[in-house]
């Protein structure tokens, strides 16, 4: 789907107005491009649909990761915008609905980064709904895919950042082997923690040995 010149022009306009204001509102969206109110509520329907923006009851917009790909290339600006994926999270139909459209794009300002500790809220992956094998699935949407053995491993993660800059023509997803809940005994490869908050007790281990193997390094 090839995204309509006049749908890249508002969306420029929101991330403007984003930068701006720290918000976005159709009526600051209306005055900034001189169009009618009726004009920019068709529009955000439109881009709502295509997964490129969402609006929170108040009528607030918020531009997804794709939108403001699409906005950032069409402004001329030159960063970059970085999505977060679990594993469990992949299972969904709109990751790869916004992956077909960067891929399709050639959104190479966008980078993905896939959690992939194989486990979410309901269980393991693999007995809830197994989304494997993502980097074959990235490729099949036309992305650069680095696939980091230990996710955990900040210089991996530092050098696949730079192998994602440098990649130019497609998007890039970054598929990151990691263990849930890392450095914490009580935490590691634990379901449990999915959204959990520790006690004070708990926070004060869990800092403690974090600071530890720290000093370690």
């Amino acid at each position: 789907m090839e995204i309509l010149r006049a749908s890249e022009d508002y969306l420029e306009s929101m991330l403007m107005m984003k930068l701006k204001h720290g918000y976005i509102r159709s009526i600051d969206v209306a005055e900034h491009l001189g169009v009618t109110k009726p004009s920019v509520t068709y529009a955000t329907r439109r881009l709502k649909e295509s997964g490129h923006i969402t609006m929170d009851k108040d009528g607030l917009i918020t531009l997804t990761e794709t939108g403001m790909a699409v906005a950032a290339k069409h402004w001329g600006d030159t960063y970059r915008t970085y999505a977060l994926l679990g594993d469990g999270e992949s299972e969904e139909g709109q990751v790869w609905e916004a992956a077909m459209f960067a891929g399709n794009q050639q959104l190479d300002n966008l980078c993905v980064i896939v959690d992939h500790n194989g486990l979410q809220i309901d269980g393991p992956v693999e007995e809830v709904n197994d989304p494997m094998p993502l980097a074959d699935k990235f490729r099949a949407f036309k992305f650069h895919v680095v696939e980091l053995a230990d996710g955990n491993d900040f210089d991996q993660i530092r050098a696949a950042f730079a192998e994602a800059r440098a990649t130019k023509g497609q998007p890039t997803a970054i598929i990151a082997e990691t263990t849930k809940g890392k450095g914490v005994s009580f935490m590691e490869n634990q379901v449990g923690w999915h959204g959990k908050a520790p006690n004070d007790e708990q926070f004060e281990q869990a800092m403690a040995e974090l600071t530890a193997a720290g000093e370690e390094l």
